[in-house]
């Protein structure tokens, strides 16, 4: 394999671009955060910005437990296997999944984060499978304890005058980003129907109140530019208050139905269906199947209240089971310095 060198520009597996290899700093800075070990060897001065790693260290028996909960094996181990509601506890589970955002300090100034990448070695797989050469390269250049589970994160911090900076003090402030959490599926049919619920982790009580629902339908302009692909175009949205409030981003209301796929035009035979990316999930641009919900200031009473869109179909909407997601952070941001 080849030598060790750290992009601004790549991840573990490669990088583009022109920028020289960066200089390693080493660091060697121990840290618990999140319940968990955390390491940070080295970070890597580049041409762009910083580059830093993030070694995080999960005990082996805490990833059993875990496989035996959710009775993982090399056959269920897919989303498919799994309801929405049950891939999100996982991941709210999984002692190898945590979200955050990395901000550095580099002599009294602030650099965010630009981009990122992650990869796992995990020293419970089953017999007969292996981690990714690259999870095993990493842990054998950091000489990182193979008995425990390891998550390497590589994050990249531009500089903040645009040009490389010797650094003489070095911070690191972690923020887990929220964890999505399932709560209640309900129905709303008209104007006035309201829905008593209980927050899961605080337990307070709310109530949501339905203000209207309209039937709608995307422009025929929204065809994504595709002779050859029919897209779904019917939807429902619902505009709605919550008392007490609770920020939007710790309460979003979705559909739990998917979006219906795209289907060739008559007249066509396409064998390959479009992805995702060709347009079938732009619901999002209306408030989207896990995405952000528009608050709208009622001239009326200056109530605050909020729009849930359902997702896509080909035949008008005429009833929907939303579900409601919530996001916390159980872990409070923390500071360490490096050097």
């Amino acid at each position: 394999m080849s030598a060790w060198k750290v992009y601004y520009d790549g991840n573990f597996w490669g990088h583009h671009g022109r920028d020289h290899a960066g200089r390693e700093i080493r660091i060697d800075k121990w840290f618990m955060w999140a319940d968990r070990q955390w390491w940070i060897p080295a970070a890597y001065s580049c041409g762009k910005g910083l580059v830093m790693d993030f070694c995080m260290r999960i005990e082996a028996e805490q990833i059993q437990a875990f496989i035996k909960r959710w009775n993982l094996s090399a056959e269920n181990d897919s989303c498919e296997c799994f309801t929405k509601d049950q891939q999100m506890e996982m991941e709210r589970e999984n002692p190898l999944n945590l979200d955050f955002t990395p901000q550095l300090e580099a002599n009294g100034k602030k650099l965010r984060m630009k981009h990122g990448c992650a990869i796992c070695y995990n020293p419970c797989l089953p017999e007969g499978t292996r981690n990714e050469r690259e999870a095993e390269r990493a842990a054998d250049h950091y000489h990182l304890d193979t008995a425990y589970g390891w998550v390497i994160y590589r994050y990249a911090f531009p500089w903040k005058s645009g040009r490389r900076s010797e650094i003489s003090s070095l911070s690191l402030t972690m923020i887990q980003r929220p964890a999505a959490l399932p709560g209640a599926r309900f129905s709303a049919k008209r104007e006035g129907d309201k829905v008593s619920f209980t927050h899961p982790v605080s337990g307070e009580e709310y109530v949501l109140t339905v203000l209207e629902i309209r039937q709608q339908t995307l422009p025929l302009s929204n065809t994504f530019g595709s002779e050859r692909w029919e897209y779904p175009s019917h939807f429902c949205t619902m505009r709605y208050t919550l008392c007490p409030e609770i920020p939007e981003s710790e309460l979003s209301i979705i559909d739990s139905a998917e979006c219906d796929q795209p289907r060739p035009k008559e007249g066509t035979h396409d064998e390959c269906q479009p992805g995702a990316s060709s347009g079938v999930t732009a619901v999002g641009m209306i408030g989207g199947a896990d995405g952000p919900t528009t608050i709208i200031i009622s001239a009326k009473n200056e109530e605050k209240s909020r729009i849930a869109s359902s997702a896509l179909h080909y035949a008008p909407v005429t009833e929907v089971e939303w579900r409601m997601i919530f996001r916390e952070k159980p872990y409070d941001e923390t500071s360490v310095k490096l050097f």
